[in-house]
Order: structure tokens, then sequence, then C-alpha cells
């Protein structure tokens, strides 16, 4: 996509689903008061688009795709011992590569509570919308 048509895109959504990926960047265009729903994959979180929502007033939400069965994997008990052993920061770097999979019913109600939010925003606090604090 063109610059000015990724622009468009989170400017004109209340909503933003996605995996983690650079193009959350463009966060900073979108509306006040709207949402991002972040897909990590297991055993990986960053602060960058966190941080990014926070200061451009948009709702946050992180979704994870850990399913707690896999706890029994090689790589993953791993990652369990990393957590243990404070440890987990310097290798959480690894596990960006890993296919995300959110399971369905923490998908379901992470949507749910997007719409939940736009809807107090939109249609019963009526708030007076201007464009990111950033700029």
């Amino acid at each position: 996509m063109t610059f000015k048509d990724q622009v468009k895109l989170f400017y004109n959504h209340e909503i933003i689903l996605s995996p983690h990926g650079s193009a959350l960047i463009n966060v900073v265009f979108c509306i006040p008061h709207s949402v991002l729903l972040e897909c990590n994959p297991p055993y990986f979180y960053e602060l960058w688009y966190i941080n990014t929502a926070s200061l451009s007033s948009v709702h946050y939400i992180s979704i994870s795709t850990f399913h707690p069965q896999n706890k029994t994997y090689e790589k993953w008990s791993y990652a369990e011992q990393c957590y243990n052993n404070g440890t987990f920061e310097i290798i959480h770097r690894r596990f960006v590569n890993y296919d995300i999979d959110p399971p369905l019913m923490l998908l379901k109600f992470s949507i749910l509570d997007a719409l939940n939010y736009v809807k107090r925003w939109y249609f019963e606090y009526q708030p007076q919308i201007v464009w990111s604090k950033i700029f």
C-alpha cells in the first residue's frame, strides 16, 4: 500500500486487528478512542505499540497466542525456564517468528471488548474527536 492509503486505512477505522509487525506504527494516524488489537506470537511481547497507542489516545488490547497445552513442547519449556530465572528479556526476540494463532474464544472476547469500548466513546460519551496529541 502507498503511504497515503495506509494513513487513510488507519484514520478511517475505529478497530484495527493485526498481528505484531512494523505496520502497526501507523496507529499514530488513528483517531482518538479507536482500538488497536495486536496479536503476539507465544512468549513474545514488546511495548512499542502499546506506548504508541497510548500517546495517540488509542485503546490497546494485546492478544496472546499462548496455549497452555504447548508448555510441554521443548521450545516452550526453555522459555518457561527463562521466565522463572528472570532472564527471558534476553531471549524473547527468538520467539517473534513463531505462528500467531490466538485461541478463538480469546479473540472473540477481545473483539467484543473493542466493540463495547468504541460504542461507549462514540454513542454514550459523545466526545469531540480531535487529531492525535502527537501532532
